[in-house]
């Protein structure tokens, strides 16, 4: 499980919630800290006898079902242009317009509106999308609102959804953020034109028109501390960045520190040396699709409170692909031929699409 908000550095900036973790089914579970006291899911005391804590321990040990790892998902019909995964549910759009999600939907993440998106983007609260003619909006945050849900007007070509916060650019390439009730600075858009924005946990990270990176937010694992030089891509993790150069090759940072005594650097942040097209960045893994249009992912290294951090997500199918999307324990990518492809943990279905 999770444990990488550090207590002692953003005890002063949380705000806790009226809830206590726990008294909702599937809370425990959720991969989320829903409380906002700093500890995540079953190692929170407040989940301590949670029924589904035992579930929970025995998906994330070393002795996990292994049919929860690796390529979890089966082909349909449906034919996909754009995958979208956060937390543990996915959504994407086909070739026919429509917007599909599965995995867990305890917010609302997994039931999208009315209409036809063009690009979508999800965490663990909810999922986002801009229409072809830059209408964007949120939804989910169902009990987790903290305003990022709250699209301000506008007319938007691009949205990253943040775990407690969400940010875009809009068509003139303005960044803009909202939503951070808890606020380490991570809605604090740099004053620039942008052509890419990236929302994480508690920082974000932009391509601006030059090409070079912009980051803000918390900085306590190095996450917000961009590299010189141009890039063509960029993706911002939990806690950890990652960006595709200008030369082809994957650079990740934000690596830097511990947890609870546990080294936060799983390999997450140690890519392969090829070169790449996109990349993506998770939890305590990141993947890429390199430059032949094959899947290459990193980290998944080490333990975690006591668990594997690897359950699949580092195993990746075959085949070549076109776009790629990175939850907290799983991956969706669009294979060339259309087919949606997810690996991972499919603890609540998140690798399944219909």
């Amino acid at each position: 499980m999770l444990r990488l908000l550090f207590a002692s550095i953003v005890a002063s900036s949380l705000v806790a919630c009226a809830d206590i973790e726990g008294d909702s089914p599937g809370e425990c579970t959720d991969g989320a800290d829903n409380d906002r006291d700093g500890t995540y899911d079953c190692d929170d005391a407040d989940c301590a006898g949670a029924p589904d804590c035992a579930a929970d321990t025995a998906d994330t040990s070393d002795s996990a079902d292994t049919s929860d790892t690796g390529d979890t998902g089966t082909d349909t019909d449906t034919l996909w242009t754009h995958p979208a995964a956060g937390g543990v549910a996915s959504c994407g759009i086909t070739t026919e317009g429509k917007t599909l999600c599965w995995g867990d939907n305890s917010y609302g993440q997994g039931t999208p509106p009315d209409g036809v998106f063009s690009q979508l983007s999800g965490t663990f609260y909810d999922t986002c999308g801009v229409t072809p003619e830059g209408f964007a909006s949120c939804w989910g945050c169902q009990g987790e609102d903290e305003g990022q849900c709250d699209v301000p007007v506008g007319s938007y070509a691009s949205i990253s959804a943040g775990t407690h916060h969400t940010c875009a650019v809009d068509t003139a390439g303005a960044l803009s953020c909202w939503g951070c009730e808890t606020d380490l600075g991570q809605c604090d858009a740099v004053d620039r034109t942008a052509l890419q924005v990236s929302a994480g946990s508690q920082h974000t990270c932009a391509r601006l028109d030059d090409g070079t990176l912009a980051c803000w937010g918390s900085n306590a694992f190095g996450q917000s501390a961009s590299p010189v030089g141009t890039y063509t891509d960029v993706s911002s993790g939990a806690f950890h960045s990652c960006a595709v150069a200008s030369s082809g090759a994957a650079i990740c940072w934000g690596c830097d520190g511990e947890s609870g005594g546990v080294s936060t650097d799983h390999g997450q942040c140690t890519p392969a040396v090829t070169t790449f097209s996109k990349v993506a960045a998770g939890y305590y893994h990141s993947c890429g699709i390199k430059t032949d249009g094959t899947l290459s992912c990193w980290g998944c290294q080490g333990e975690d409170a006591g668990g594997s951090v690897d359950l699949g997500q580092c195993k990746v199918p075959s085949g070549t692909y076109t776009d790629l999307a990175l939850g907290k324990w799983h991956g969706c990518a669009v294979r060339t031929d259309g087919v949606m492809k997810c690996w991972g943990s499919n603890y609540f279905g998140q690798t399944n699409p219909p």
